[in-house]
């Protein structure tokens, strides 16, 4: 649990700040988060979305610096590289909840720096700063497999979001599968897919929407426009879904690794395997010049068995939570990185 007075200190820094940068992942968490910030602010904000890779990067100095705001805000990234610090001279509050990253140069705030097994989602904490909205808070935390202990202010707020079907045991299942808000959350989390342009023209119309209710009942023409959007995407959600039938489900691992001109579904594809198969180590990449960039889902703790999967391939990454990673690696590299992952499950 993050102590009262840092929540109160990271709600401060954002009403003093008068020209915020914000950095975001491209994740529903992360959206969710940045959503919340800039309905709290009175400031107007400049919002950039890692696509690439969760990670700050030096890189990044050149757009911070053009834009010369007063403080930079940084939401779900759990990588950063150092030699950032050395090329901008603007104060930077960092908000996550992956590994915890050291560094005394940043105002770094993680809810594992106090209890290591507090890993509540990006946007829950940001609900807890603002106070602005639980349906952001639900839909982010429901995007990063957690059910967050805030249903009974949302149900208060919006009834029509309660769970409709109790067909599962688990809670957080029928909130995802069975009620308006899981609708909300994969909505938005297909309007994060498309070109950078059509990406950020959903962020902005997102921007503008006020009520979950505006989304379930269509009632505004930024709402129609968006769930059109969203229709376009299921569409082709579902025709690639129709290769998972080839699939031999008997290992335990399954790997299924696509290549289409079209967009990203896979960490869509994993989650759906994952809860079909929760015993299993499920593997959805997707080919894209000369990469096989993945999701992965395990019962089990994930990240030091793809720690050691990936040791001494040339520009390869992973992480994430313990059941739910990504990583990538080189086309050329995957068959040798997937038989290591294969001895990795087998001798955990």
């Amino acid at each position: 649990m993050i102590p009262e007075n840092i929540i109160e200190d990271f709600r401060n820094k954002i009403n003093e700040s008068k020209k915020p940068l914000v950095f975001f992942h491209d994740d529903a968490d992360g959206l969710c988060a940045f959503l919340q910030f800039i309905k709290f602010s009175t400031a107007k904000t400049k919002g950039v979305m890692l696509k690439t890779r969760p990670q700050l990067a030096k890189s990044y100095a050149d757009i911070i610096n053009d834009y010369n705001p007063d403080h930079v805000f940084v939401f779900d990234i759990a990588l950063f590289e150092e030699e950032l610090l050395e090329k901008i001279n603007i104060p930077i509050t960092w908000l996550d909840h992956h590994d915890i990253l050291h560094t005394k140069k940043i105002n770094y705030i993680n809810p594992k720096m106090y209890e290591p097994k507090d890993n509540w989602p990006v946007s829950y904490w940001m609900y807890q700063i603002t106070k602005i909205d639980p349906w952001l808070a639900m839909v982010g935390s429901l995007a990063d497999g957690m059910l967050p202990p805030i249903e009974k202010e949302l149900l208060l707020k919006y009834p029509e979001l309660k769970i409709e079907k109790n067909e599962h045991k688990e809670k957080r299942l029928n909130y995802l599968y069975h009620s308006k808000i899981g609708w909300i959350y994969k909505l938005i989390n297909n309007l994060l897919k498309g070109s950078g342009k059509e990406l950020m023209q959903h962020i902005k119309l997102l921007k503008q929407i006020n009520s979950p209710y505006e989304l379930t009942e269509q009632s505004t023409v930024i709402a129609k426009y968006l769930i059109e959007q969203n229709q376009k995407i299921e569409n082709e959600y579902e025709k690639l879904k129709d290769e998972l039938n080839k699939l031999n489900y008997n290992k335990s691992l399954i790997p299924f690794i696509y290549e289409t001109k079209g967009l990203s579904f896979t960490k869509e594809i994993a989650n759906e395997l994952c809860h079909k198969y929760p015993n299993k180590l499920i593997i959805v990449g997707k080919k894209k010049n000369g990469l096989i960039k993945m999701s992965l889902r395990w019962n089990k703790d994930i990240r030091p068995v793809l720690k050691k999967a990936l040791l001494g391939f040339d520009n390869a990454w992973g992480g994430g939570h313990s059941f739910a990673c990504g990583c990538c690696v080189k086309e050329k590299d995957y068959q040798k990185f997937e038989e290591n992952l294969f001895d990795q499950i087998i001798s955990y």
